[in-house]
């Protein structure tokens, strides 16, 4: 028996090389497709002088550098990996692949759906379509050209402006799409087969004309993705005006497929569903079923700015766009669905990832280690990344973490960051002292808090006692205290809220809530001006 190799987030090193620009010639079939590869590379660490790209499930036909044949005795094959002499400093790498979506069962990858082709390249799907730095910290841009049987696949999309599309002889077609953002290899992208097409479009605010689809296939009706092309405009409109994010590209294409491994993929330009997240019948579909489509094609936009235009530095950094990208889906949910959305988040919250921090699954926001990334797309990740991020909106104000994020996504557009990065921009936004915000990415469990509230008639006065530890018997030793906001009320017995007066601890708003941060095991509130014993709301929110 073979044992998995861990990969550990004290050992990441940044890569010896970079690709800078990305050309790809598909000659697709189902059976067998030949991809022919050109990466402008270049050294950054000048003592390596073999360029390791990653491959799986390819044959292999050869390998060019700077248009030398490199013979195959000088190439070193190791198990998921192919060595190239390169002791330039920047390289043109030419390599030609065969490979066989028929046969390729993994769902990762270039695939076969029903009788079309698709892709799956997150999180290391696109070393089976080609060798490459198939990793999220290497960005390039995408220059792609497809040759196809117009007979076998009638309608073929990849991410980018669509530059060209010819008739060839024999039945074929040629089509180009290229995209100048640079982006991983994990958001590479396309289809081909037999769809039908919901077309509409959108001007942004900038006034550029986007063009939108929504490929299905045939033997689905369009009417189901009218409510999912609405959803697509609301989230555009709504990026541009909450957070300043505007779209990109002249089209945007969703694809849906009843297969595809994942709910849904935000490829660039090209997001992939399973038709499970993207169809909407008025006849049979729940309000809850509404909410999930709306959420989940505002969720694949949203990547578009967090997570594609800023990405990882590492898998370990997962949640810096997934949990980021699901606070935001949250805020869009909210905003366009109604503040009853929120209990739907609340219950993933509770039934989801607090039973997940309980059981023997548990782990850190920021792993230490995985042996394989695709085990951690977890509540874990998404769910309590995005709660926490909820939390730092209590402490600092919705109005400054809005800022933050834009500030965020300016500052690193194009590259590729650590959680590390975000949390210092929104340091930034507050004289609060954030720097044992950390532990919340890094330690395990859902904490319980203990508050003890007494009430004292002679001075109308009430004095919360807080305390935090681990929720888990097992873990308290180990519990490091951690920065908490509590937003809380108090109301009286006929229903009234009572307001208290401000202290140096929290201001209290006209509605009568305040914001208690917590930072220590245990903590003591003293609120006056409370004219009888009140009833204590807390956590709201």
């Amino acid at each position: 028996m073979s044992s998995s190799q861990t990969y550990y987030l004290s050992e990441y090193k940044r890569p010896d090389f970079t690709v800078h620009s990305t050309q790809l010639l598909f000659k697709l079939g189902l059976v067998t497709t030949v991809v022919i590869g050109e990466l402008q590379i270049e050294r950054l660490n000048d003592s390596e002088k073999i360029l390791w790209l990653d491959g799986e499930e390819l044959t292999l036909h050869t390998v060019y550098v700077d248009g030398n044949l490199i013979p195959d005795a000088s190439l070193i094959s190791r198990p998921g990996k192919l060595g190239i002499p390169c002791d330039q400093s920047r390289a043109l790498v030419k390599i030609e692949v065969a490979i066989s979506p028929e046969s390729n069962s993994s769902l990762s990858g270039l695939y076969v759906s029903g009788k079309s082709l698709c892709t799956q390249c997150e999180a290391q799907g696109f070393r089976r379509i080609m060798y490459s730095l198939d990793r999220p910290d290497v960005f390039s841009t995408y220059d792609v050209a497809l040759i196809y049987d117009i007979s076998q696949f009638p309608v073929v999309v990849a991410a980018g402006h669509c530059q060209e599309r010819k008739s060839l002889s024999h039945g074929y077609a040629y089509a180009r799409f290229v995209d100048l953002t640079p982006k991983p290899t994990y958001l590479f992208a396309l289809i081909a087969g037999y769809f039908h097409t919901l077309e509409s479009s959108l001007t942004t605010c900038d006034d550029q004309l986007v063009q939108l689809f929504i490929h299905l296939p045939v033997h689905y009706s369009l009417s189901q993705v009218d409510f999912a092309m609405d959803a697509l405009k609301k989230s555009m409109l709504w990026d541009e005006q909450v957070f300043n994010c505007v779209y990109d590209l002249d089209a945007y294409h969703i694809a849906g497929f009843p297969d595809f491994n994942f709910g849904a993929m935000e490829n660039k330009g090209l997001n992939i569903f399973n038709t499970s997240t993207l169809l909407a019948d008025p006849k049979i579909t729940t309000d809850s079923g509404y909410l999930r489509v709306l959420s989940v094609v505002g969720h694949e936009y949203f990547h578009n700015w967090t997570g594609n235009r800023v990405g990882c530095e590492n898998w370990f950094q997962l949640s810096l766009k997934e949990g980021l990208t699901t606070y935001r889906e949250m805020r869009f949910a909210c905003d366009i669905y109604g503040p009853t959305a929120r209990l739907d988040y609340i219950q993933s919250l509770v039934e989801g990832q607090f039973r997940e921090d309980a059981g023997p699954t548990a782990h850190p926001v920021i792993p230490d280690s995985y042996q394989k990334i695709e085990n951690f797309y977890t509540n874990t990740i998404y769910t309590k990344g995005s709660e926490i991020l909820r939390m730092l909106e209590d402490i600092i104000g919705r109005e400054f973490i809005d800022e933050g994020i834009q500030r965020y996504l300016k500052r690193y557009d194009g590259q590729a960051v650590s959680m590390d990065a975000f949390l210092a921009t929104m340091n930034e936004m507050t004289s609060y002292d954030l720097s044992d915000f950390f532990k919340w990415y890094k330690q395990i469990g859902t904490p319980l808090v203990r508050i003890q509230s007494d009430y004292r008639i002679h001075d109308q006065s009430l004095i919360l006692t807080i305390t935090q530890t681990a929720s888990s018997i097992d873990r308290r030793a180990r519990y490091q205290p951690l920065i908490m906001p509590i937003k809380a009320r108090l109301w009286s017995e006929d229903g009234t809220v009572i307001i208290p007066e401000n202290n140096q601890a929290c201001e209290v708003a006209d509605d009568g809530t305040w914001v208690t941060v917590v930072r220590a095991p245990k903590t003591e509130l003293v609120l006056h001006g409370v004219n009888e014993k009140p009833l204590l709301s807390a956590f709201i929110g």
